[in-house]
């Protein structure tokens, strides 16, 4: 791969890919360094590159790799995730400041949740709610079979909504008065 082509690459990317670390680690600073070591693996591993995957598969691969890699050997505690960011995107905007504010306490609750999951099952979260990844990618980047994702992910969303329920618990009358969100 050229010089010309590795730059397009990594600005077309690195958006999808600073989002799917970001959502790895919680942090802003962790996620462009593990980024940034991503790109440069995938640089100077380039010969390796098989081309029976897309290019952004591999790449989602190293930065997964990269995360993993970064959280076992550089951070043995756990970072609570910028709750806010995470998932305004998702939810719809209101004017009211009780809405807002029960809001972000939802969504403080399923970023701890999230945080609280085994990587393994945080990765798969994150690259089919998050970044939308079929099936086949995902299997591809975590080299397992098609079924074996899908079933992970299954057990992986149920993990979180139990997570998510036992930090809603937390909360007194969260649970009653969001019933038909948690069933």
């Amino acid at each position: 791969m050229e010089r010309e082509q590795f730059v397009v690459a990594f600005e077309k990317y690195y958006k999808s890919l600073f989002r799917c670390a970001y959502r790895m680690t919680g942090s802003f600073d962790d996620a462009e360094e593990i980024v940034q070591e991503a790109f440069l693996k995938a640089w100077r591993s380039q010969n390796r590159f098989r081309y029976d995957c897309a290019l952004k598969t591999w790449l989602y691969q190293i930065v997964i790799n990269t995360a993993r890699s970064w959280k076992r050997h550089l951070f043995r505690r756990r970072r609570k995730m910028n709750s806010y960011s995470l998932f305004k995107q998702f939810l719809p905007s209101t004017r009211d400041p009780e809405e807002e504010f029960e809001k972000i306490e939802m969504q403080q609750r399923m970023n701890e949740a999230l945080s609280a999951l085994p990587e393994e099952m945080r990765a798969l979260i994150v690259l089919r709610d998050f970044e939308s990844l079929p099936y086949d990618e995902i299997a591809t980047i975590l080299d397992v079979p098609i079924g074996t994702v899908k079933s992970r992910i299954w057990r992986a969303r149920s993990a979180l909504k139990k997570e998510f329920v036992k930090q809603s618990v937390l909360q007194t009358g969260f649970v009653e008065k969001n019933r038909e969100v948690l069933s």
